[in-house]
């Protein structure tokens, strides 16, 4: 689920960077590289074992879960 949040979010970001004129381009690398580099990241950390929560992205998750499962009850 953090997964999709973050991915998610730093999609649309360059989508819609990336349609600025003049600087749009450079908006939208930057983005794309930053969210390889996290990426490498959390698949190193994930393999590990390791929880890794992103900023606010992991705790949104897990509130979504939460209520997700309060419904299946």
């Amino acid at each position: 689920m953090q997964s999709i949040i973050v991915f998610g979010i730093l999609t649309l970001a360059g989508i819609i960077l990336g349609s600025l004129p003049v600087v749009g381009g450079g908006f939208s690398s930057v983005i794309s590289i930053v969210g390889f580099i996290l990426w490498v990241v959390l698949i190193v950390k994930a393999s590990g074992g390791q929880l890794y929560k992103v900023l606010w992205a992991g705790d949104f998750a897990e509130e979504v879960l939460a209520s997700l499962g309060e419904l299946g009850k």
